[in-house]
């Protein structure tokens, strides 16, 4: 009987102390994503503000980066864009200063983690490259 409590409140408190888990679910596929998109970059995350409606469906965050990459299409030094909150809608965390891969498809202004972009992490230095691989092979 003590073995079964203490397992449920180790259980709790796992539960309570790990991370935030994201209901978003969507394959990620680099090629499809690379296709896809219009312009492709590598930024640096400059500001980001965000807008609560009263309807929470409606809340975004706005992010300005400056580009530090170019890696498919024409895309100026500063580029602002909105994403949602992050879980279910698939948005993407933002850290003002840190990096990111942005995908963005033709006309479109929001990011989310479907798309491809997200932030990029010291264990994918190699990742741009890749890119850049990807792009020449599909205008071929």
């Amino acid at each position: 009987m003590k073995n079964s409590y203490l397992n449920i409140i180790i259980f709790a408190i796992l539960l309570i102390s790990s991370p935030s888990s994201y209901a978003c679910s969507c394959p990620l596929d680099l090629k499809a994503n690379v296709k896809s998109a219009e312009r492709i970059f590598l930024a640096k995350a400059i500001s980001a503000r965000v807008h609560n409606e009263a309807n929470e469906e409606l809340s975004y965050v706005e992010v300005e980066f400056g580009v530090i990459r170019k890696l498919k299409g024409e895309v100026p030094k500063s580029v602002t864009v909105k994403t949602r909150p992050p879980g279910g809608d698939c948005g993407v965390p933002i850290t003002v200063a840190e990096k990111y891969v942005i995908f963005l498809r033709k006309g479109e202004e929001q990011i989310g983690m479907c798309g491809g972009s997200h932030q990029v992490y010291g264990f994918f230095p190699d990742e741009p490259e890749e890119i850049l691989k990807i792009v020449k092979q599909q205008s071929k």
